[in-house]
């Protein structure tokens, strides 16, 4: 990682220590030059899902920090990565019927090939089982590139055991 932002002091912290890499803060702080940091290969991008999720608000971008998903456009497009993956709750395209979702891809194919797919993540080695949206960006200077969406693990089936910690490191 060259960087990172987050706006919880411990998840600061805890990236700093893990990566060696600096935490630039808040994400949306008109303080950062995006356009001067060091450009990233790829981007991960993930903002709060309260106001998207069947548990939330389902206010979208009207809510608390709804904003976030569809301004992260703006960063994105200043710092141009090759690639940029962008996750949230499947339940976005289903709030106002989506249309954060369309203004979020609209405004990034302007420098980007997008493709989106909602990916059940087990499917892909995460060991929970949600299903979450997954935009991913491809940068247009890429020419022509592989066009389609990761293939699935191809032997999903895994038991507890899989991903449990051994017995005698268990803690009492």
């Amino acid at each position: 990682p060259l960087w990172g932002t987050e706006i919880c002091e411990a998840k600061r912290a805890m990236w700093r220590d893990l990566t060696g890499t600096a935490d630039l803060g808040d994400t949306f702080c008109t303080r950062i030059d995006w356009e001067n940091k060091p450009r990233p290969d790829v981007l991960w991008s993930g903002q709060p899902c309260p106001n998207y999720s069947l548990g939330g608000t389902l206010s979208g971008s009207g809510g608390e920090t709804g904003w976030m998903y569809v301004q992260q456009a703006q960063p994105i497009l200043k710092l141009q990565p090759n690639v940029a993956i962008i996750e949230m709750v499947a339940n976005a395209l289903k709030v106002n019927d989506g249309e954060e979702v369309k203004q979020l891809t609209k405004a990034l194919s302007e420098k980007y090939t997008t493709h989106q797919k909602v990916c059940r993540v087990w499917d892909y080695g995460d060991e929970s089982n949600r299903e979450r949206l997954f935009i991913v960006c491809l940068h247009d200077r890429l020419g022509e590139v592989a066009k389609e969406y990761p293939t699935p693990l191809k032997d999903t089936r895994r038991v507890a055991r899989d991903i449990a910690d051994p017995e005698d490191q268990v803690p009492r």
